[in-house]
């Protein structure tokens, strides 16, 4: 219970990262009941700015089924688009991890990998360690 109030509290502070722990909590019922509006919310918030935590919850609930998941996966994944398109390093990277994950898209490792090469060219070396584990891949 102790975690879900920090998280709670540091989200509201506009922290993504707690608000990505946060909805996996609330997706899950850790530390407190379920709540699949809320986690679905805070995942696709924290999605859409490039936390994976909060695309894998939502590709989690996706791949149980739930519409929410693949209805954030998507919300989130355009507004990553839209992200990458204006060079922002993180949402490229979140990005490419959806496509080499596939997931709330059809598994595309060679897409990943570009969107990866873009992120480490705009200066991710998370992006950067991450296309150079792609199988097949050439890093960049």
């Amino acid at each position: 219970m102790a975690a879900r109030a920090s998280f709670d509290t540091a989200c509201r502070a506009g922290e993504v990262t707690a608000c990505a722990r946060l909805g996996h909590f609330d997706t899950r019922g850790l530390g407190g009941p379920e709540d699949l509006e809320r986690g679905v919310r805070l995942s696709m918030f924290a999605c859409s700015r490039g936390e994976m935590l909060g695309c894998t919850t939502l590709g989690m609930l996706e791949k149980q089924g739930k519409e929410e998941g693949k209805a954030g996966l998507y919300a989130s994944r355009r507004e990553l688009e839209r992200g990458c398109e204006a060079d922002v390093a993180p949402a490229c990277d979140a990005l490419g991890s959806l496509h080499a994950r596939g997931l709330g898209v059809e598994r595309d490792v060679k897409r990943g990998f570009e969107l990866y090469k873009k992120a480490c060219e705009l200066g991710s070396r998370l992006a950067c360690a991450r296309a150079s584990k792609l199988p097949g891949m050439q890093t960049p």
